[in-house]
C-alpha cells in the first residue's frame, strides 16, 4: 500500500507525518520481540537497526554539524554489513543442524544394520545350530545303547568342530564386512556385490528367493568397498521384503553389471510388481518408507553413500514386472 502511494504521488507521503527514525524503532521492537522467543540471530538485527535508528535520529535533529547524507552514507552500509553477519550466523546455524541431522540418520543407519546383520546371521547360523542339536542327540542315544566307541564319538566331536567353525567364519565376515576402513582400495564392483549377496543368501533361501547375478563386464574402482556392499545389501535386503510382504509367486531378484559409456553400471530389480507412482519419487528422502517398523533411511543413506562418497548418480524406475535400482560410478 505504501509503496502504491509513492507510486501515485511520486513522494513518500508517510514521511511527512512521521519521522523515519521512528520507523526504525518499530524493528528494534520487533527485534527484541523475536530474542524473546529466543532466536538468538535477533541480536544482530536488534544491532543493525538500533544503529540505523540513531543514525536517523541524529540526522533529522541534526546533532552534529554533518550533513544528513553523509550519515546516511555511512549508516546504511553499516546496517547492510551487520546484517550480512546475521546472514553468515544464520547459514552456519543451518549447517550445523544439517550436520546433527546428518550424524542422527547415520547413527539410525548402523542400529538397522546392526538389526539386518543379526537377522541374516541368525539365518546363517539356523542349519548348523539344528546340526548340532542331531550331533548331540545321536551322541546322547549312542551312550543310552552302549555303542558309543571311541570312533564314532572322534566322527562326531569332528562334525561337530566343523559346524562351530563355520559359525564362527560367519562372524569374521560379518565382522569384516561392516568394518570402516581407513583408506581407500582398488575393487571389482562384481566383488564388492558378491559379498553382500555371500551375506543375504541364506535369508533369500530362507523364503525361496532366487537370486541372479550376471556380468556382462566389470570395472575396477578406487574406494571403499565396504560402503558399496552396504549399498547393495541395503537394495537386496528391501527388495527381499517387499518379495516377502506381496507373496510373489517365484519371487526373483536380478543383478547385471555392465559397461555404457565408459562407465560402471549396475541393475538390481525385482519381480515384485514396482513402486506405485505418486510414491516413487520420495523413496530416497529420509523417513519415508512403506513398510512398517522401517526407519526409512536405508535408501537415504544408500543415495548419499553413491553421490558423495563416489561421486556417482542412483535413480529408480519401475520396469515390466517390478521395481529396478541403477547404479552408475
Amino acid at each position: 500500500m505504501y509503496l502504491i502511494f509513492i507510486l501515485i504521488f511520486q513522494e513518500s507521503i508517510l514521511y511527512e507525518y512521521l519521522p523515519r527514525s521512528l520507523m526504525a524503532i518499530v524493528f528494534v521492537f520487533t527485534g527484541f520481540y523475536s530474542l524473546y522467543k529466543k532466536h538468538k540471530i535477533a541480536i544482530y538485527y536488534i544491532l543493525a537497526w538500533v544503529f540505523l535508528f540513531l543514525s536517523l535520529f541524529i540526522a533529522e535533529h541534526e546533532l552534529i554539524g554533518l550533513d544528513e547524507i553523509y550519515i546516511l552514507h555511512i549508516a546504511f552500509p553499516l546496517e547492510s554489513l551487520i546484517l550480512s553477519f546475521a546472514l553468515g550466523y544464520k547459514l552456519k546455524q543451518n549447517l550445523d543442524k544439517k550436520e546433527e541431522n546428518d550424524k542422527i540418520l547415520v547413527h539410525q543407519s548402523k542400529l538397522a544394520s546392526m538389526g539386518e546383520m543379526i537377522n541374516n546371521i541368525s539365518h546363517q547360523w539356523r542349519q548348523p545350530l539344528t546340526h548340532l542339536s542331531f550331533i548331540n542327540m545321536n551322541i546322547s542315544l549312542a551312550y543310552e545303547d552302549n555303542d558309543l566307541s571311541e570312533k564314532y564319538l572322534n566322527d562326531k566331536l569332528n562334525e561337530s568342530n566343523t559346524q562351530i567353525e563355520f559359525m564362527s567364519e560367519t562372524i569374521d565376515n560379518f565382522r569384516d564386512f561392516y568394518k570402516p576402513k581407513k583408506t581407500k582400495e582398488y575393487f571389482l564392483i562384481s566383488s564388492a556385490s558378491q559379498k553382500a549377496i555371500d551375506i543375504i543368501k541364506p535369508s533369500l533361501n530362507f523364503y525361496n528367493i532366487s537370486i541372479s547375478f550376471n556380468i556382462e563386464q566389470d570395472k575396477r574402482i578406487k574406494a571403499f568397498e565396504n560402503e558399496y556392499s552396504q549399498v547393495i545389501l541395503n537394495l537386496l535386503t528391501n527388495a527381499k521384503d517387499v518379495l516377502v510382504q506381496r507373496r510373489i509367486k517365484d519371487p526373483s531378484i536380478y543383478i547385471d553389471i555392465k559397461i555404457e559409456n565408459n562407465r560402471s553400471v549396475l541393475y538390481l530389480y525385482d519381480n515384485a510388481g514396482g513402486i506405485k507412482d505418486e510414491i516413487i519419487e520420495k523413496v530416497f528422502e529420509p523417513y519415508f518408507s512403506t513398510k512398517e517398523k522401517s526407519s526409512g533411511i536405508g535408501l537415504y543413506m544408500s543415495k548419499t553413500i553413491i553421490e558423495s562418497h563416489f561421486k556417482g548418480d542412483i535413480s529408480v524406475y519401475n520396469n515390466l514386472n517390478g521395481a529396478c535400482f541403477r547404479i552408475e560410478l
